[in-house]
């Protein structure tokens, strides 16, 4: 048996034909000296897994792996239990990655400063929507950066210390926003540094249709994140706060008062978003079905 790497990248793949190829053959380029692409194919029904056996034919750093239990939680797990690198990476397979994102992300867990880093992420995409969506992130980031660190979690673009990920995993049933659900167990006791010079250019959603579809999504996991969380939060937690009907239902009515202040477009992407967001919470309250 060969010498383990020293990190191994995992991406998650479910019918990601349309961008994989762009993403592996950045994940090739990397400047890092050691390291593994463990590509895992989430029961794809695309031509997925001939462009990851494409890939890995062609570089003996990539590898495939299958999954078929079609959730992004247990594709992470899939991921997990293939590495062999002391530090574990993630990027999405909708993410094309410039040549030192590895060194640059990975820096502070090779010096033993941290044990959690996170990524930036940009697009280059020229749709309004996009645009937005972008926009929105950045505020995000801006709201929750304090100094070096942040205090979320997005797994497009982040790496751990390995035995800490070996530990933690995910939740195999988070179809969605898996990354908020693990970020919520180790809240609060591990910090995460924020290396914005280590950017993934992601793509964005580009049609209201696919943007409400992601938003009811992302609310229905995010709300049974809370829910199964709800208890060691606390009730001081700002996370309980979306727990509350004035938030799912009343925050919307309070944005009508900002009307005028922001392009036409920005409050379509609000109402669009937002009510999707909401009535996928809604639908995890009560114990529905996304």
């Amino acid at each position: 048996m060969g010498v383990a790497p020293e990190v191994s990248v995992i991406v998650p793949i479910r019918n990601g034909e349309r961008t994989l190829a762009r993403c592996l053959a950045s994940l090739a380029r990397q400047t890092h000296p050691s390291y593994e692409v463990i590509a895992v194919d989430n029961a794809s029904t695309d031509t997925t897994p001939e462009i990851i056996r494409r890939f890995a034919a062609a570089d003996p750093r990539i590898r495939y792996a299958y999954e078929p239990r079609r959730t992004r939680g247990a594709a992470r797990n899939r991921g997990i239990d293939e590495t062999g690198g002391r530090i574990i990476a993630m990027t999405d397979a909708d993410c094309i990655v410039p040549t030192d994102w590895l060194v640059t992300l990975t820096a502070p867990i090779t010096k033993g400063e941290e044990r959690i880093v996170m990524g930036s992420q940009v697009t280059r995409q020229v749709s309004c929507w996009a645009r937005i969506t972008q926009e929105e992130n950045d505020r995000h980031v801006a709201r929750l950066r304090h100094g070096s660190h942040i205090g979320f979690f997005d797994s497009k673009s982040f790496a751990m210390d390995g035995t800490l990920m070996r530990g933690l995993r995910f939740d195999p049933r988070f179809r969605a926003t898996e990354d908020f659900e693990l970020f919520l167990r180790f809240k609060g006791r591990i910090p995460i540094r924020f290396v914005p010079e280590a950017p993934v250019e992601h793509l964005h959603r580009t049609t209201l249709a696919g943007l409400a579809r992601e938003s009811f999504e992302k609310g229905y996991w995010h709300m049974r994140s809370l829910l199964l969380h709800r208890r060691e939060l606390g009730r001081s937690d700002p996370e309980i706060d979306r727990l509350s009907w004035d938030d799912i239902v009343g925050k919307p009515f309070k944005g009508l008062v900002r009307i005028g202040r922001r392009p036409w477009r920005e409050h379509v992407y609000q109402a669009v978003t937002g009510l999707s967001w909401r009535c996928g919470a809604v639908a995890a309250i009560a114990g529905g079905r996304p």
